[in-house]
């Protein structure tokens, strides 16, 4: 049985990225209390994922969806940034994927405003682990065929959510059938921080949009979003055949991340 790690939208650098203690400082006495908040979420966030992959067996290999960093911030002015610099932010990525310890890695690349615009940050990310990194990317894993890439579209109804994963898996089928793309038995996408999936067991095919690795909070989401919250956490893929195989998504309990009641 082989198992693999599929993980995507850590946003390291952003106010509630997921962030190792290596990298979460406590707030000093004059902080105010949204700081001192999203570094108890921070604390919170990552003793989960620590602990939920502890829980795991040991990961054969390990999928990293894209986004591993927040960037520059520039539609918040660098509000929401823990830290601008992107060199550390990178840093902090490689630090967590070290946690995953996974024998062997992959990586996809994320969405330029987030990983650059002119430059390649998460190349930095993949070149520490000496693995490869591309836009999408096709692996047989255990003679499972995956194909993987960062972007999906998303959709404010609860109705349609699963409308963007399924035309992912007929377009995948599509491309295979003129010959362009391997025919892939799992289809996954990211970007939209909903953990979302579509099956189709007769033909030995499923569509998954990863959880992500960023807590509920930020500006935009905060403001400017009423649909369902955001799904924390990873995917597990086991594989004992091309026949024989699922994925488990770890999930954590959304009470981590429960509005605060003012009492008046």
């Amino acid at each position: 049985m082989k198992h693999c790690f599929i993980g995507a939208d850590l946003h390291c650098g952003h106010l509630i990225g997921l962030t190792s203690p290596k990298y979460n400082f406590i707030p000093p006495e004059e902080a105010g209390h949204q700081e001192i908040k999203q570094y108890q979420q921070r604390d919170i966030l990552w003793n989960w994922f620590y602990d939920e992959i502890n829980k795991c067996k040991k990961f054969d290999w390990a999928l990293w969806n894209g986004d591993l960093i927040e960037g520059k911030g520039t539609r918040s002015e660098g509000v929401e940034l823990l830290t601008s610099d992107r060199h550390k932010q990178v840093k902090m990525a490689i630090e967590i994927i070290k946690t995953v310890n996974a024998k062997r890695n992959d990586f996809i690349y994320g969405t330029p405003y987030h990983v650059g615009m002119g430059e390649d940050f998460e190349a930095l990310i993949a070149k520490e682990f000496d693995a490869p990194i591309q836009a999408e990317g096709h692996f047989d894993f255990g003679g499972l065929m995956v194909a993987a890439k960062h972007y999906i579209g998303n959709s404010s109804s609860p109705v349609s959510g699963a409308t963007a994963i399924k035309s992912a898996l007929v377009k995948q089928s599509l491309w295979a059938g003129l010959g362009q793309q391997p025919d892939a038995n799992l289809i996954i996408r990211s970007h939209i921080h909903r953990c979302i999936s579509v099956s189709e067991p007769q033909s030995n095919k499923a569509g998954w949009v990863t959880p992500a690795l960023q807590g509920l909070g930020s500006r935009y989401g905060a403001r400017q979003c009423d649909g369902v919250p955001v799904t924390f956490g990873f995917l597990e893929l086991t594989v004992e055949s091309k026949d024989r195989w699922g994925v488990t998504a770890h999930i954590a309990p959304l009470s981590m991340q429960k509005a605060t009641v003012i009492k008046i």
